[in-house]
């Protein structure tokens, strides 16, 4: 089980999540906020389906979110870059959608 958020002064730091039955090599990256409802959505999401991705905890202030604009063209998150499709999506219903329609049912696979 994940857990919630990074401790204190740990923005920008990595965390990665693995399953048992799944290849170590995690090509989804999660950019998310400590506290943001809409990322929270998403995670949830992906540890419903069992998918394994990569946290990166970003700063409150947008104008310290230097690397979720270099990946994505803005500030906001949640964000979700899925190397091995080559999709970068921002937008928590938009990246819900691509779980259940694309993400899951490889996942279940």
């Amino acid at each position: 089980m994940r857990d919630r958020g990074p401790p204190r002064g740990t923005a920008g730091t990595e965390t990665s999540y693995y399953l048992a039955t799944q290849p170590l090599r995690v090509t989804l990256t999660l950019y998310q906020l400590d506290g943001c409802p809409f990322c929270e959505k998403v995670a949830d999401a992906l540890d419903d389906h069992g998918i394994d991705y990569e946290t990166i905890w970003v700063e409150a202030a947008h104008s310290e979110r230097d690397e979720v604009k270099r990946v994505s063209g803005q500030r906001g998150v949640p964000v979700l870059v899925d190397e091995d499709r080559g999709v970068t999506m921002a937008e928590s219903e938009n990246i819900l959608e691509y779980v259940e329609q694309t993400l899951a049912p490889a996942a279940a696979a």
